[in-house]
C-alpha cells in the first residue's frame, strides 16, 4: 500500500526499524512491532473486504482498554478509514447517539461485546469481531494513497445541549502534535509509556502514538478495573518511564503510596486536563526521583497540545496555580475578555487559539463550527478556536489555566472563580484534593450555596469548623463554602477528571450525622456497615445510607464487592449490589444468596505455610486443580512451604482465564500477594509447565528474579510446534464438545475427580455435580488455551522430572528432551523418573521420590548461593 506523509507511513517506518522490539505490553500479552504491524494489516484487509467502497470510511471501535482496541486502531488507519472510539461505560443510549450521528460502515469489537454491538448497530453497520477473524483474508489491501489531510479519527465529547459532538482530526495535525509532545518529554525507543486513559478520551492519543511512533513500548492500565491502589506497584513492576495522567489520578496515586515511597523508574510525569497546584509539585518531590521532571500541559480535543511547561522542581513562588507554559510550537494564544477584546497580562479571560493544526471542525455540525471555529485572516491556512477555557498570561509569557468558564459562579451578586477557593483549601495539610461547586437546589427563595468536597481522612470531619476559620483570614466571607463534605476520594469521569455532576448529587454532611441513630441491625448488617465505613473512610455508616450518595463511585463499589465476597465467602452478583446500595440492602442480598451461594475457590491454596526454605508455588495441571497429596508434601520435607495454584472458573460465577498468558498473569499477582519480592520458586504439574515458564518470563520482565523452575513431566509436544498441535487439535475438539454438554459429565473425568478427592489431592466435593462440571469446563478451556499458545524463549534454569513416554529416553545424565530445547535456553536438567505419566507424583515410586529430593537439594543449593551473592548465576 502506498502512503503519503501519514500516521500509517510513520508507524510502518518505525516497525521496519524495530521489528523485534516490544510495541505493546498488556499483562500477559506482548506484541512486537512486527507482530503489531502484521495484525494491523490483517484487520485492514478484513475492513477492505467488508467495506462497500474502496475504503471503509468511519469505523467504530467498541473495546475495553485492551490490546484488541489498539490493534484495531492501527488496522483502521492502515485501511484508510477513520476510527471512532466508543466507551462502553458511557451507556447504551449515548453510544447509540454517537453511532446514529457518525453512521459508521463497520463496528470493530470482540466476541464478548458482540451482543452489545448488535444492539447499538440496529442492523446497519457491519460488525467484525477481531478475535474471531478468519486467518485467510484477502492478500492485499486495495492500493491507495493516504493523504496527510485525510481525517484520522472522530472523538466524541459532551455537548452543551447534552448531545455528543464529534471532533475531527487529520493525519497531518495529529503527527504534528505527537512530535511536539514527544520532543517536550524526550521520548525515545527505550521508553515505556503508561496508558491510563479510556480509549474514547482523546488524551489517549498522546500515549498510544507517542509510544508507537517513536519505537517505545506502550503499557495499558485499566483504572476502572484495577483502581489506583495497585498503580504504584504496577509502575514499578513494569519499569514505566513516562507517566501521563490527569491531576486527580496523580493525586490518588500519591495518596496510596507510603510516606517517602519513590517511584524510581519514572523519568517524566505529564499532567493535563485540570489545574495543577503547588501541592502537586510537593507530591512530585516526595514520590519521584530528583532526575524525574514534571510537565504541566493544556490540551483540548479540538487542538491537542496547546501549551506545555516543564515545572522547576525546587521553585517555591508559583502562587496558587502552576503555569501551563508558553504556547506550543505552531500555536498562538490570545486571552480575550467578555467583550472579545484582548486583556492585559494578569487579567483573566477566554483562551483563543490560532494554528494551522486545529481540528477541521465538528462532524456534520456546521452550526457548532460557526460558533467555535474561524479562519485567521492574517495567515492563510491558519484557523482559530474558542476554547471556553479561562486563563491569563504573566509578564514572562507563561499561560495560567484557570478552568472552564463555567467555573465562574455568582454568589450573592459576587462573581466567584471556584478555582481560587480550591487552591486555598488544597494548601491546608491533610487535604489531598478538593472540588467546589455551587449547589442551587436550595429551598425556594434562598440563594445557592458553595459546597466544598474535600478528599482526605475521615478525621477531617472533626475539623470542619477549624478549616472554615483558616479560610476566613484568606478570602471574603461570601467565598467561604457553606458546607464541607469529606470524601475518601472524589468521583471521577471516564477520563479521570473530577465528576462535578456526581458531586452535585451527593447529600450534605448533616444528613450523615443524622444517620448516627440509624444503627445496623444484626451481625450481618454490622459486618457490612464496617466494610462500608472502610471503603468510604467514614467512622459511621447508617443502615439506610446510600453508598453512592455518601461518596462511593463505581471503583469503590468494586472494592466493596470484593471485600464482601471475602468476608462472607460467597459469590455475590455485582449488578444486584447496585439495586439497593445500602447496608440494609446489601445484607438482604447476602441473605438471598443463602447457603447455595458458591464458596470462593481460592486461586492460591496454602498447603504448608511454615518452613525455613523459600516457598514453592506449584501450578496445577490440565484439570485446573493442584493435585497434591499430603504424602507428596512429606517428600518435600517439613521445612518446605508449599502453596498450590489452581484455576479460576472452578465455580459457576467466576469467568475462567482463556489464555495461558492471562492465567500466568493472575497467578503472578497471587504469589506476589504472599511474597512481594523475588527470587521466586515455581513448580508445575504436567501441562502447568507452560504456565510456569510464562510466569517466570513475566516476573523477569517486571524486574524480579526466579529460581529454577521445577517441572513434573511437562507435555511432549513442543509449544512452538503449531503443526503438531493441529494434528491433535481435531481430537481435542471432539472431546471438548462432549464435555461441554451440560446435561452429562464424562464418566472418566468424574471417576478421576472422585479418586483424587478420596486421596486428599484436591479440594472438591465429587458429589456436587455442578462443581464437577465447572472443573470439567476449566480442563477443556485449558486444553484450548494450549492450542493458541506459543512459548517465548526462556534463559533461566529449569529442572524437569519426566517420563520416557513424554520426554523420550532421557536416562543419560544431562540429556535434553527434544520437545523443549528450542525454547529453554538456560541451565536445563532432565531427571528420568519412570516410563509412564502415571508414575510421576506417585509416592510409591521410589525413583520419583529419590529424584524429587535430589532436585529439591539442587534448588536449596541454588538459593543458598543466591543469598550469598545475588549477582551469581548458578
Amino acid at each position: 500500500m502506498k502512503t503519503a506523509d501519514s500516521i500509517v507511513s510513520r508507524f510502518e517506518r518505525i516497525a521496519a526499524l524495530h521489528p523485534d522490539r516490544i510495541a505493546l505490553h498488556s499483562g500477559a500479552r506482548r506484541l512486537s512491532y512486527r507482530e503489531l504491524n502484521e495484525e494491523g494489516d490483517r484487520i485492514a484487509r478484513a475492513l477492505a473486504a467488508a467495506a462497500s467502497g474502496p475504503v471503509p470510511g468511519r469505523v467504530a471501535l467498541l473495546f475495553a482498554q485492551s490490546v484488541e482496541g489498539i490493534v484495531s486502531t492501527i488496522g483502521t488507519l492502515k485501511s484508510g478509514g477513520v476510527f471512532v472510539p466508543l466507551d462502553a461505560a458511557d451507556g447504551s443510549e449515548r453510544m447509540r447517539r454517537v453511532i446514529a450521528d457518525c453512521q459508521p460502515q463497520v463496528i470493530l469489537t470482540t466476541v464478548e461485546m458482540r451482543d452489545l454491538a448488535e444492539s447499538l448497530a440496529g442492523g446497519d453497520p457491519c460488525i467484525l469481531c477481531v478475535d474471531a477473524l478468519p486467518n485467510e483474508t484477502p492478500a492485499e489491501i486495495p492500493e491507495m494513497v493516504i493523504e496527510p489531510d485525510r481525517d484520522a479519527y472522530i472523538f466524541y465529547t459532551s455537548g452543551s445541549t447534552g448531545t455528543p459532538k464529534g471532533v475531527r482530526q487529520t493525519h497531518r495535525n495529529l503527527l504534528h502534535f505527537i512530535d511536539v509532545y514527544s520532543r517536550t518529554l524526550g521520548i525515545t525507543e527505550s521508553d515505556r509509556l503508561s496508558l491510563l486513559y479510556s480509549p474514547a478520551f482523546s488524551a489517549s492519543n498522546m500515549d498510544l502514538f507517542g509510544a508507537l511512533l517513536n519505537g517505545a513500548t506502550l503499557f495499558p492500565y485499566d483504572i476502572r478495573r484495577h483502581g489506583t491502589a495497585r498503580l504504584g506497584d504496577w509502575l514499578d513492576e513494569n519499569r514505566i518511564t513516562v507517566l501521563h495522567a490527569v491531576p486527580t489520578v496523580y493525586r490518588n496515586l500519591a495518596a496510596q503510596l507510603p510516606t517517602g515511597r519513590v517511584l524510581g523508574t519514572v523519568r517524566a510525569v505529564d499532567l493535563g486536563g485540570e489545574a495543577v497546584h503547588p501541592s502537586d509539585l510537593a507530591l512530585h518531590r516526595e514520590h519521584f526521583s530528583a532526575d524525574c521532571f514534571l510537565v504541566n500541559h493544556l490540551a483540548a480535543t479540538e487542538a491537542s497540545v496547546i501549551a506545555q511547561y516543564r515545572v522547576e522542581r525546587d521553585r517555591e513562588d508559583y502562587g496558587d496555580i502552576l503555569p501551563v507554559g508558553p504556547p506550543a510550537e505552531g500555536m498562538e494564544i490570545r486571552i480575550v475578555g467578555d467583550d472579545g477584546r484582548p486583556v492585559r497580562d494578569g487579567e483573566s479571560g477566554e483562551i483563543i487559539l490560532s494554528s494551522p493544526y486545529i481540528s477541521p471542525g465538528y462532524w456534520n455540525r456546521p452550526d457548532l463550527d460557526r460558533d467555535s471555529f474561524g479562519s485567521d485572516a492574517s495567515r492563510p491556512g491558519w484557523r482559530t478556536y474558542r476554547t471556553g477555557d479561562l486563563g491569563h498570561f504573566t509578564p514572562d509569557g507563561s499561560l495560567h489555566f484557570q478552568g472552564r468558564k463555567g467555573r465562574r459562579v455568582k454568589v450573592r451578586g459576587h462573581t466567584v472563580d471556584v478555582s481560587e477557593i480550591e487552591s486555598a483549601i488544597l494548601a491546608i495539610p491533610g487535604i489531598r484534593d478538593v472540588a467546589v461547586i455551587l449547589r442551587e437546589s436550595q429551598p425556594e427563595g434562598e440563594a445557592g450555596q458553595l459546597v466544598a468536597f474535600l478528599e482526605g481522612p475521615a478525621s477531617l470531619n472533626r475539623r470542619l469548623r477549624e478549616l472554615k476559620l483558616m479560610l476566613r483570614g484568606q478570602m471574603p466571607p461570601y467565598m467561604i463554602p457553606a458546607e464541607m463534605v469529606i470524601l475518601e476520594s472524589l468521583p471521577a469521569t471516564a477520563s479521570g477528571k473530577v465528576d462535578r455532576r456526581a458531586l452535585s448529587r451527593i447529600e450534605s454532611r448533616e444528613h450523615h450525622e443524622e444517620n448516627h441513630c440509624d444503627f445496623p441491625l444484626g451481625e450481618t448488617e454490622e459486618a457490612i456497615a464496617e466494610l462500608f465505613s472502610k471503603v468510604l473512610r467514614r467512622e459511621f455508616v447508617g443502615r439506610s445510607e446510600d453508598f453512592f450518595l455518601s461518596g462511593g463511585d463505581s471503583l469503590k463499589a468494586t472494592l466493596l464487592h470484593g471485600l464482601m465476597e471475602t468476608r462472607f465467602a460467597k459469590r455475590i452478583p455485582l449488578e444486584e449490589l447496585f439495586l439497593d446500595p445500602t447496608v440494609r440492602g446489601a445484607a438482604e442480598l447476602i441473605a438471598r444468596t443463602g447457603e447455595e451461594g458458591s464458596r470462593i475457590p481460592p486461586v492460591l491454596v496454602p498447603l504448608r505455610r511454615s518452613g525455613a526454605k523459600p516457598a514453592l508455588f506449584l501450578v496445577h495441571g490440565a484439570e485446573g486443580q493442584a493435585f497434591v497429596s499430603p504424602r507428596f508434601l512429606s517428600i518435600l520435607g517439613e521445612e518446605q512451604p508449599v502453596y498450590a495454584l489452581q484455576a479460576t472458573g472452578l465455580d459457576r460465577d467466576r469467568i475462567p482465564c482463556n489464555t495461558v498468558g492471562e492465567m500466568a498473569a493472575e497467578y503472578v499477582s497471587a504469589i506476589r500477594s504472599i511474597q512481594p519480592r523475588g527470587p521466586y520458586l515455581i513448580g508445575a504439574l504436567c501441562t502447568g509447565g507452560l504456565i510456569a515458564v510464562e510466569m517466570a518470563i513475566q516476573l523477569r520482565e517486571a524486574g524480579e528474579s526466579t529460581g529454577p523452575l521445577v517441572l513434573f513431566d511437562p507435555p511432549a509436544i513442543p509449544p512452538g510446534d503449531r503443526a503438531a498441535w493441529k494434528r491433535v487439535g481435531k481430537r481435542i475438539m471432539v472431546g471438548c464438545r462432549k464435555r461441554l454438554n451440560v446435561y452429562q459429565t464424562d464418566r472418566k473425568f468424574f471417576d478421576t475427580v472422585r479418586k483424587y478427592a478420596q486421596e486428599g489431592k484436591i479440594r472438591l466435593d465429587p458429589d456436587d455435580l455442578n462443581a464437577v462440571r465447572d472443573a470439567q469446563r476449566v480442563a477443556v478451556d485449558f486444553k484450548l488455551a494450549m492450542l493458541k499458545y506459543r512459548l517465548s524463549e526462556y534463559s533461566g534454569p529449569v529442572y524437569i522430572l519426566g517420563t520416557s513416554d513424554r520426554l523420550g529416553k532421557a536416562s543419560v545424565p544431562g540429556a535434553i528432551p527434544n520437545t523443549w530445547h528450542e525454547r529453554l535456553r538456560g541451565d536445563l536438567r532432565v531427571f528420568n523418573v519412570g516410563q509412564k505419566h502415571g508414575e510421576v507424583h506417585d509416592v510409591e515410586n521410589a525413583l520419583f521420590v529419590r529424584k524429587t529430593r535430589e532436585v529439591m537439594s539442587l534448588v536449596d543449593e541454588y538459593f543458598a548461593v543466591q543469598s550469598r551473592d545475588p549477582t551469581n548465576s548458578v
